[in-house]
Formats: structure tokens, sequence, C-alpha cells
């Protein structure tokens, strides 16, 4: 999502270019080009993640999973590094949803990106119910999934400045 490869790479669409078959498609009877669908760009399409970038970030995203697992599991008197603990689920679940979607890149694999999130989440709190030093919190679920809801937000709106900016 936020590699995008070079200018060159891009097909080259102009709106003064009479459209070539090979990069015009219909959907529906509405005529798109390559990179776009009837509902408007689609960012998939314009910057997919290289393979060498996708293992990093699938190392970066096991890493990441460990470490809040640890932190969650862990018997700690005060949050780890800041003092609002619903702030610190946000973050971390939208650092998390940013690393799968390098990790899993696509509109194909969005669904299950955050249904995979939103049930470790889940997990967690499930855990932390049988723990005796912790305690299940609705409030915590709610925090993570702001964070991952929050960051397909933010990332739907760069992939669509970014595919107007293009079009510019």
């Amino acid at each position: 999502m936020f590699y995008a490869p070079p200018r060159s790479a891009l097909p080259s669409v102009t709106p003064s270019a009479a459209p070539t078959s090979s990069s015009k498609r219909s959907i529906g009877g509405t005529p798109t080009f390559a990179g776009t669908s009837a509902t408007g760009p689609s960012p998939a399409s314009v910057a997919e993640t290289p393979p060498r970038l996708r293992r990093a970030f699938r190392v970066g995203l096991y890493a990441c999973a460990t470490v809040v697992a640890v932190l969650a599991f862990a018997p700690l008197s005060d949050p780890a590094l800041a003092s609002n603990d619903k702030i610190n689920h946000i973050v971390a679940f939208a650092v998390l949803a940013w690393l799968a979607e390098g990790a899993y890149p696509g509109k194909r694999w969005a669904g299950a990106r955050i249904a995979v999130l939103l049930a470790y989440g889940l997990l967690i709190e499930v855990v932390q119910h049988h723990l005796p030093y912790r305690y299940f919190s609705w409030l915590d679920f709610a925090a993570n999934a702001i964070g991952i809801m929050g960051y397909a937000a933010m990332a739907h709106l760069l992939a669509r400045a970014r595919c107007s900016a293009r079009a510019d």
C-alpha cells in the first residue's frame, strides 16, 4: 500500500489519449481504465508490494504481534509506554493493520486481514480473562477495532488521494 512503483512502471493514460483495447475495461457496462473501478480508484492495482518487501512486512507483523501478546499477558501494574491504555490499543492495532496490509496486500485479503486482527484482539481479551492479574475488557476490544478501522480508513483516503494526484 505504501510502496509506489516508479512512474515509468505505471501505465500512462492521459485525457487526450484515446484508450487502447488493452487498457480499457468494462464493469457493469461502465467503461473503466486499468487501475480503476466503476466506483473509483483501485488502491491494490495502483501500488503492489514487491515480494521482498512483503517478506519484511510479514516478519514485522509476526514480531509486532508477539510483542503485543507479551505486553498483554505480562503482569504489569501500569500500561506500558503510556498512561492511557486505550491509546496503546489503538496505536498497536493500527500498526498491526499496516503491517498486515504490507504482508498480505490486495483487496482479496482485506476482509481476512480485518477478521484475523479482530479475532486476535478478542483472543487476547479471552486469555486475559483467565489470568489472575488481568481482566476481559470490551473497551479494550473496541479500541483494537478502532485502531484497525482507523488505519483502514486512513489508507483508503491516502490511496484515493494518490490516485487523483496521478490523474492530474
